[in-house]
């Protein structure tokens, strides 16, 4: 492919995501709603019973692993 193909592709590609990104930057009705709604705190919570849960899993297997060692 030639430079100057490659330049005239860019520039169409970089005009077209100017034309898409247009829209997408003005200002959304709905912006003032979602900027109050934070998910931290339900990620956090989320975050700590999947640590909760891989402790548990850890627990199980080293029990298993020990309990497998003692029958031999």
């Amino acid at each position: 492919m030639s430079l100057k193909l490659k330049a005239i592709l860019f520039a169409m590609f970089a005009g077209l995501m100017a034309m898409l990104a247009g829209p997408a930057a003005a200002a959304s009705p709905f912006a003032p709603l979602t900027a109050a709604v934070t998910f931290t705190d339900v990620i956090a919570a989320l975050m700590a019973v999947a640590a909760i849960l891989a402790g548990l899993y850890v627990t199980m297997r080293g029990v298993r692993t020990v309990l497998g060692f003692i029958r031999r």
